[in-house]
């Protein structure tokens, strides 16, 4: 036990972490200025040629199972949902789902608010292995493996949907993460019934995806 602890230790030296208190993500919080998304149509110049001489390139990365390569891939520019009942292991799923596009060299944050960060890397690292209780050596071979692919916001508990946009923004402009995670709605400062502010928030997202060409991903739990 004592030395799963202290393996456990050294992988989450090597996580990095998005902490607010020492980023500044005031100027974030409102989206880019309407004038810079007026373009001169001449700078379409590289896309056009791209479109019409660089073979049918299919952008996006696959999921981890075989069987859908070919029909489902994870596109920069998307907004991708994940509904699904509460307690049903959604999360499990979506950090495999992780795990196998920062293998397709990826950069991926999570922002999980239900769950410590050291408990979501301890989830992956068991994915990573395939074992329940990984070897130092294996720790120590997924916590490398990271470096350059895996960021995490550490924000434990609900936190305000204005503020998450902000995070999402800089973690785009600023770091070039490729994938944002939300773990989950029910965690955003928006009431199960003020369906207004759902359709506000999902469409600021779809939003934010498509103008840094990024893909957000949101984890939508149902309860009964």
């Amino acid at each position: 036990m004592e030395a799963e602890k202290g393996s456990v230790m050294n992988m989450e030296a090597e996580v990095i972490y998005i902490d607010e208190k020492e980023i500044d993500f005031n100027k974030y919080m409102d989206a880019p200025p309407e004038a810079e998304k007026v373009i001169p149509a001449s700078q379409y110049q590289t896309q056009l040629i791209d479109a019409f001489h660089a073979g049918q390139v299919d952008p996006g990365c696959y999921l981890p199972w075989h069987k859908t390569h070919g029909q489902v891939k994870m596109r920069p520019g998307e907004f991708t949902l994940w509904p699904g009942i509460n307690a049903h292991g959604k999360s499990m799923v979506i950090n495999l789902i992780m795990l196998s596009i920062m293998a397709q060299s990826e950069r991926v944050c999570i922002a999980s608010f239900e769950m410590k960060p050291r408990r979501t890397m301890q989830r992956m690292v068991r994915q990573f292995s395939g074992v329940m209780v990984p070897t130092i050596s294996e720790i120590k071979k997924f916590s490398n493996w990271l470096i350059d692919r895996l960021w995490i916001y550490d924000q434990l508990g609900s936190v305000k949907a204005d503020r998450l946009l902000a995070v999402i923004r800089y973690c785009f402009a600023e770091l070039d993460i490729h994938h944002f995670v939300i773990d989950s709605l029910m965690m955003c400062g928006i009431g199960t019934d003020d369906y207004n502010k759902q359709k506000w928030f999902a469409a600021e997202l779809s939003g934010i995806a498509r103008d840094y060409n990024k893909n957000i991903h949101l984890d939508c739990k149902f309860t009964f």
